[in-house]
């Protein structure tokens, strides 16, 4: 397996980079009224994926604690 390609951090990189083209592209659409809801659910999105980032941080330290004997 690709160790990049199992990374947390590129899939958080690349989720970054597709909310900054929605964003871009809503903000070129429809403005900032348009911005404004879809901004909404990126924070809601950012919610969820920051949760998600503390728990993966929390297993890896549980994980490298724990020793399997």
């Amino acid at each position: 397996m690709n160790k990049w390609r199992d990374s947390w951090t590129t899939y958080s990189v690349g989720l970054l980079t597709a909310w900054a083209i929605v964003l871009a592209l809503t903000f070129g659409i429809k403005g900032m009224a348009g911005l404004k809801n879809v901004s909404l659910v990126f924070f809601g999105y950012f919610i969820g994926w920051l949760s998600a980032t503390i728990k993966v941080n929390l297993m890896r330290k549980h994980q490298t604690s724990t020793t399997d004997t």
